[in-house]
């Protein structure tokens, strides 16, 4: 078994070593399609990403990321909500 064999082992992923020994496991679910959502902190404002082209190859369809940012002191509205999904 995959885990087994590597279960407390060294590895190496990034430059850095160390033994694994979490993993964790979680049923596959098909599903049709997948959305991105992404929060960012800056100094004056929140960031909100979102694409309904979402999945581990978000960067190859980046184009299809909507941003809105929100003021530190600005309460979020459906408003800017809205630019995200249109």
């Amino acid at each position: 078994m995959w885990i087994r064999d590597r279960r407390q082992q060294e590895q190496t992923l990034a430059g850095v070593t160390d033994r694994l020994h979490t993993f964790l496991i979680e049923p596959f679910i098909s599903h049709e399609g997948e959305l991105y959502l992404a929060f960012h902190t800056e100094r004056d404002a929140e960031v909100i990403r979102f694409s309904s082209c979402g999945g581990v190859d978000i960067e190859e369809q980046w184009e299809s990321v909507r941003e809105v940012s929100v003021d530190v002191l600005e309460e979020l509205s459906d408003g800017l909500l809205t630019e995200l999904v249109i």
